[in-house]
């Protein structure tokens, strides 16, 4: 099952209605999943992984809490991009470039997590957390996406991140 343009925009009001009204932390994926799971429906991988990190780091967590913490998730891509050959996925990144730089010049986010690397580190990473000062203020950060072995990597990533960004919401 490939998701409809239907379910996309579904989905993309949903993500709206989780946007902090000021945005500490913003995880920037590539795309929505083709098969319809979706972070804020609490179903993905990397909702899963996001939430053993904040476990990790005994931060509470819920989709209302991550929102409360000022966390919000947006794609690069419009569309899902996973299935699509190297080039094409490439291409699509580099398209959504533009609507990116834009959204997180226009949130001014405290810190990123540009999740996944390959294409998204060097299209989306080094350009645009670069060029809007985010690597030398060491307030971004490139994690793997937690798939293909890279769960626990991720996970252990992202609660280092965690511990430096949220501190005051740890559980003792």
């Amino acid at each position: 099952m490939i998701i409809s343009e239907n379910e996309i925009k579904a989905i993309e009001k949903r993500r709206k209605e989780y946007k902090p009204n000021k945005t500490v932390l913003l995880f920037v994926g590539e795309s929505l999943p083709q098969r319809g799971t979706f972070f804020y429906h609490g179903n993905s991988n990397l909702f899963r992984y996001t939430k053993e990190a904040f476990a990790q780091s005994k931060i509470p967590f819920s989709i209302d809490l991550f929102k409360q913490y000022g966390c919000w998730l947006s794609d690069v891509c419009d569309s899902p991009v996973n299935g699509l050959s190297a080039s094409e996925r490439r291409l699509k990144i580099k398209l959504g470039l533009p609507a990116i730089h834009d959204l997180i010049a226009k949130i001014n986010p405290e810190y990123i997590v540009v999740v996944k690397k390959g294409d998204m580190e060097r299209i989306v990473f080094k350009s645009i957390c670069t060029e809007l000062g985010f690597v030398e203020n060491k307030t971004a950060y490139n994690l793997p996406f937690p798939a293909c072995g890279n769960q626990h990597k991720y996970r252990n990533e992202l609660s280092a991140v965690l511990n430096r960004i949220f501190a005051d919401k740890v559980e003792v």
